[in-house]
């Protein structure tokens, strides 16, 4: 079922699928990461990761962030606390559905970000938290002025900086990035989560998740040696089976 949020006046379109059960039962949330959408593919990561959440008795709820996708905004106005919003707004439809028990999380790359941030900010209500290639180096990068490879003036920050030869990323997201409160959310979280990372990712180097697992206090983290920062690779299955195992016990 497709739906929309407005959220500030731009609506945040989705994709929310459950079985035919009529019961009450889990429900994930995905966020996707830096310049992607919810996944409308059959081949895409968050559409495979979508089945099995279907076929384990649990709602799927994939949204595209403000400017991704098929949301409104643009993507040059994308910042962390922007998405973050969206986050909430989406975590506010999810919990007011009567056919949802609990409220787990799965995040990639910079969604693992946003879902960390969020299941700080409430955890009395998040109750498993999934990381995939988690992009914590988007705080570290910011105070070294890199990203993607492409290097700015961090104590100079322009108004735009063209990201991978292909995004124009406002330069308020970089000034935001500084000084996200990453590490104090991060432990403020109690529920239990799980990292997945790949040792082959050459955009957020797998030490972050070691660093962060420490700072959760139920955290496990899976390294994968064929994996890379889009969860493709030799290990993929291995990872989904994981993944998979963590939501059903």
């Amino acid at each position: 079922m497709d739906i929309e949020l407005k959220r500030d006046g731009l609506y945040l379109r989705g994709r929310v699928e459950k079985g035919d059960e009529e019961k009450r039962m889990p429900a994930v949330i995905i966020f996707h990461g830096f310049a992607g959408n919810l996944g409308y593919e059959e081949n895409d990561l968050y559409h495979r990761i979508a089945r099995q959440i279907i076929a384990n008795e649990m709602i799927s709820v994939r949204f595209d962030f403000d400017g991704h996708g098929n949301s409104d905004g643009e993507f040059s106005d994308m910042d962390v606390l922007r998405e973050l919003l969206d986050a909430i707004t989406i975590l506010k439809y999810v919990m007011e559905r009567k056919d949802v028990s609990e409220v787990y999380i799965l995040g990639h790359s910079q969604g693992g970000v946003i879902g960390t941030l969020l299941s700080g900010l409430y955890p009395d209500v998040i109750k498993k938290l999934i990381l995939l290639a988690p992009a914590f180096t988007l705080k570290t990068d910011a105070l070294l002025g890199t990203c993607m490879g492409t290097k700015y003036d961090t104590d100079h920050i322009p108004d735009s900086v063209l990201v991978d030869q292909r995004h124009n990323v406002g330069g308020h997201y970089f000034r935001i990035a500084k000084n996200l409160p990453i590490e104090e959310l991060a432990s403020k979280y109690t529920g239990e989560t799980l990292i997945i990372h790949g040792r082959k990712d050459t955009y957020v180097d797998y030490h972050i998740s070691e660093k962060y697992c420490k700072l959760m206090q139920k955290g496990k983290l899976i390294l994968y040696d064929l994996l890379d920062h889009g969860i493709e690779g030799e290990n993929q299955q291995e990872a989904l089976d994981a993944i998979q195992h963590f939501l059903k016990r």
